[in-house]
């Protein structure tokens, strides 16, 4: 595929995620849902819109928290006003990824605060959405082989419907396949297309996502297994048991239940059950990410409030007053940022002992220093040999 301007996948290794999730809390009030995802100090912002009947939505990125439907004063009827609608928390597949790169909780301290409720005395919950992706790195998963089946029909399973969807943009040479088991309406569907085409990648990977998208009670089953530290391979392969199995033909058996599991569907089940832990990325904090997105959602800003000022030193200095305190996963990343700088300092400095360079000037020059930065995970030692 070519498609020069756009990035190259990684090499990285198969993992599940979780990739949308809904709760609707009742009895609990918008600081207990802010206090619940770990997310007390993230700038929040407050917009005033009808988004699934709540008048108002305080958001994050893409992490919503909708609520107000309660209060008459937001309507122009005030009979209209539900109290029964409490508050939802609404997390796409991006806001998954940002309350991972922001939290202090990991998902396993979400998943228990949500069904306690964030401790709240009298409070109720219920899981509306569950989204669970696996996506395959390593060739698990063969979805022109897949594509066939489902169209020969060789797979068993509750699902009565089954689209095969074919997208491509002339403009942009990005094309991929789609295949889809099950009604958008029905509490399961299962989703398998190539992400690597669908986002454009320059060298030839291979990432398929396959997507367990749950609904009302079988999300809430879900994320009830996954909050009884039920393994996510687990609860996936048991999904997947029970609403979708590809089987091969067989010339002497009529009876499609009695076919055997073709080989690539049986290497993926038996690949989910080997996950036995998934992983939290919000446990240990990504500053790179936190750069990202500080470009991405305020770098405009931070160029006018530059240019208006010439410096950026009295933003630093307020934000440094507001925030005296910083979080633990900040200070871990500085602490190990000034490990990494004087484990730099020292392999240089045993650089120009050994080698007899005395002048920095020349050691920067030469562009050595790069060379002999270590990773602080992984300690080494200069050979002078």
């Amino acid at each position: 595929m070519e498609n020069s301007g756009l990035p190259i996948l990684r090499n990285l290794d198969n993992c599940f995620l979780i990739d949308w999730l809904t709760v609707t809390f009742h009895g609990v009030q918008i600081w207990d849902v802010k206090e619940i995802l770990g997310m007390n100090d993230v700038p929040w912002t407050l917009n005033h819109s009808f988004v699934n009947g709540y008048p108002l939505d305080l958001n994050f990125g893409h992490i919503h928290v909708r609520h107000g439907a309660d209060n008459p004063a937001y309507y122009a009827d005030p009979k209209k006003a539900r109290t029964d609608m409490g508050i939802c928390l609404d997390m796409s597949g991006q806001g998954c990824r940002e309350f991972e790169s922001w939290s202090s909780k990991s998902w396993l301290d979400l998943i228990t605060d949500i069904f306690r409720c964030g401790g709240v005395q009298g409070a109720r919950m219920s899981v509306t959405r569950l989204d669970l992706a696996y996506d395959d790195h390593s060739g698990l998963l063969n979805i022109w082989q897949m594509k066939r089946d489902v169209e020969d029909r060789n797979y068993i399973g509750k699902a009565k419907k089954s689209m095969i969807i074919w997208s491509d943009d002339q403009e942009t040479d990005i094309h991929g396949l789609t295949l889809q088991i099950g009604s958008k309406k029905s509490p399961v569907l299962i989703r398998i297309y190539d992400k690597a085409a669908e986002r454009g990648y320059t060298q030839e990977k291979h990432w398929i996502r396959l997507e367990l998208q749950l609904r009302q009670d079988r999300a809430q089953d879900a994320l009830k297994l996954l909050y009884q530290r039920e393994s996510i391979g687990m609860v996936a392969s048991g999904i997947l048991r029970n609403y979708c199995m590809f089987v091969t033909p067989s010339s002497s058996d009529s009876n499609k239940a009695r076919w055997p599991i073709v080989e690539y569907w049986q290497r993926v089940l038996e690949g989910f059950e080997k996950i036995r832990i998934w992983r939290a990325p919000g446990e240990e904090y990504n500053f790179s990410k936190t750069e990202n997105y500080l470009i991405d959602q305020y770098g405009q800003v931070i160029q006018t409030f530059y240019k208006i000022h010439g410096s950026l030193e009295p933003l630093l200095s307020r934000s440094c007053q507001v925030h005296e305190h910083l979080k633990p996963k900040y200070r871990a990343a500085i602490e190990k940022e000034m490990l990494r700088r004087q484990l730099r300092q020292n392999e240089i400095e045993s650089f120009r002992k050994a080698c007899g360079f005395v002048a920095p000037e020349l050691l920067d020059q030469i562009q050595f220093a790069e060379l002999l930065l270590p990773d602080p995970d992984c300690p080494w030692e200069v050979n002078h040999a």
